[in-house]
């Protein structure tokens, strides 16, 4: 079946009804830097380091796969559609569906009905401070992601050019909100002195062969108890929040462009290279040579 496919900030002037299909895995990824969002864009607004950008869809539109270069927020103000991220993980979103995507992150999304996006963007520097925390897509629901979402929306609709207080400050509320709900998003300074010493091993010691027993035994804990209190507060494993800091790592390797595939591997406590690459496709849906070839770029 022929799939309406949407040109870069231009919207299909025909109304097609169609089920769209998935794009297959194997088809080139498209990289989307900056603010270059898919569909007819409207105006951006920018407020001390946040910006926000809508787009709009036509019915029966389906985007290629691709990341983007940015971590952001997409709110569906409106419309229905399915997103296809890694691992073949597909989720149906609808108005008020609020959607973290994190750089890197492959997708493609298909638009069973015309909708309208909003984008946001949070400061660099932000991130930073999350490191792996910020690495894992996410979907925040809730009341109180609904009410912060619609009021973002209204202040973008009604401010084309400057910005106050209000809109800074409801993009930091949703920075807090994200940071709370995320795997490993907890307020590190908040933690108890033996948990925040466990975050601290795992993220500065990412390489590093270690075990719970060990990890326990040099925080002052019951191995159990560590595991029990960990997942408790920050949602995920040991292990797979040590994966996560290793997948990040090497992603920042991968961009500087000085190692090999094996060398970074070893670098970030990979078993080997074929464990590095397996994991890697996992978090981001493509190969390690892939990235950094399309880091290259830009």
């Amino acid at each position: 079946m022929q799939v309406q496919q949407l040109p870069e900030d231009r919207r299909s002037s025909k109304s097609v009804v169609m089920t769209p299909t998935l794009v297959e895995a194997g088809e080139e990824v498209v990289e989307r830097t900056g603010d270059k969002y898919y569909g007819k864009r409207g105006h951006v607004l920018e407020a001390s380091g946040f910006r926000i950008t809508a787009s709009s869809y036509a019915q029966g539109v389906t985007l290629p796969k691709h990341f983007h270069s940015r971590h952001h927020f997409c709110y569906v103000v409106s419309g229905k559609y399915e997103e296809k991220l890694r691992l073949n993980r597909v989720e149906t979103r609808v108005a008020s569906h609020l959607m973290y995507l994190p750089a890197g992150v492959t997708h493609t999304e298909l638009h069973f009905s015309a909708g309208r996006h909003l984008m946001i963007e949070a400061p660099p520097q932000y991130w930073d401070k999350l490191t792996a925390k910020a690495e894992t897509p996410m979907t925040l629901a809730g009341r109180e992601t609904h009410f912060v979402m619609r009021k973002i929306h209204s202040e973008y609709l009604h401010r084309r050019s400057s910005y106050d207080l209000a809109i800074e400050s409801l993009c930091y509320y949703l920075m807090a909100m994200m940071n709370r709900r995320a795997p490993g998003g907890t307020d590190v300074k908040a933690l108890p002195a033996w948990l925040k010493q466990t975050y601290e091993i795992l993220t500065e010691r990412y390489a590093d062969r270690l075990t719970v027993r060990t990890i326990a035994a040099e925080v002052g804990v019951e191995p159990e108890h560590l595991c029990y209190m960990f997942q408790r507060y920050f949602n995920t494993t040991l292990g797979e929040f040590q994966r996560r800091c290793r997948t990040y790592r090497a992603m920042l390797k991968l961009k500087e462009n000085k190692w090999t595939l094996c060398e970074v591997a070893m670098q970030c406590g990979f078993a080997d290279q074929s464990h590095f690459c397996a994991t890697f496709r996992g978090y981001t849906g493509l190969s390690p040579a892939h990235y950094a070839s399309l880091s290259m770029k830009h």
